[in-house]
């Protein structure tokens, strides 16, 4: 029998303590992202377990619709909640809405638990590695143009051998964002996007929900072509 508590924040503690990490389930047009299903399954469970529930009722604030996140302390009555606006392009069309809920709804229940999903990137970094013989690489790193030497971290600066381009770091281009797009992840977003997006940007472009007056172009294929090489990210 599970140990009653007296409030959320102990319940809260515990649970998260025993919730496991949120898998990246699903396959966009960028790349892999944790689904709704997903984010449920890793969470409902331990939530139930520590006396919590969570409720995620849609309501109307200022005449807009809001996704409001509740998690509910059982033996007290504490709660906690957070509200999301549901943005969309088209209020008329209830396929585009339901994708907007979904994607509200599991950023909400990521952000109010304080969990991302996944990263196969940081994964990686942080399991053991088996030495591996370094090899000379094939492609080149410089901008022969200019003689400058890419950030070998893709971070600050970053040659995308294929354009012949060197990328550097520099800010989200959605107004207000703020974050700073490391130089790898901008010559990937300027291909896929044709602008600078940081990676919650680029997941809301993909999902259509990206709400921002610049016209936004995509690029449906994720090669440069048969007779190309793949993209290098």
């Amino acid at each position: 029998m599970t140990e009653k508590t007296t409030n959320i924040n102990t319940a809260l503690l515990k649970a998260q303590k025993d919730m496991g990490p949120v898998r990246k389930d699903g396959k966009g047009n960028y790349g892999k992202y944790a689904t709704l299903d997903g984010v449920i399954e890793t969470i409902a469970d331990t939530l139930n377990n520590n006396g919590i529930l969570y409720m995620q009722p849609l309501v109307v604030i200022n005449g807009e619709q809001h996704i409001k996140t509740m998690l509910v302390h059982a033996d007290s009555g504490d709660q906690i909640e957070s509200f999301y606006r549901v943005v969309c392009k088209d209020m008329e069309d209830p396929q585009k809405i339901g994708g907007a809920i979904t994607y509200g709804r599991r950023y909400s229940l990521l952000s109010l638990l304080g969990l991302a999903p996944e990263d196969d990137d940081g994964t990686l970094a942080s399991s053991p590695q088996r030495p591996v013989a370094a090899t000379p690489s094939v492609k080149p790193t410089a901008d022969t143009s200019t003689g400058e030497v890419a950030d070998p971290d893709g971070i600050t600066s970053y040659y995308n051998n294929y354009e012949k381009k060197m990328y550097h770091q520099e800010p989200c281009s959605v107004a207000g964002c703020g974050k700073t797009v490391r130089a790898k992840a901008v010559s990937f977003s300027n291909y896929r996007f044709k602008r600078t997006l940081c990676m919650t940007h680029q997941d809301a472009a993909d999902s259509g929900q990206l709400d921002d007056e610049v016209p936004l172009q995509q690029t449906a294929t994720d090669t440069y072509g048969a007779d190309k090489e793949p993209l290098p990210w």
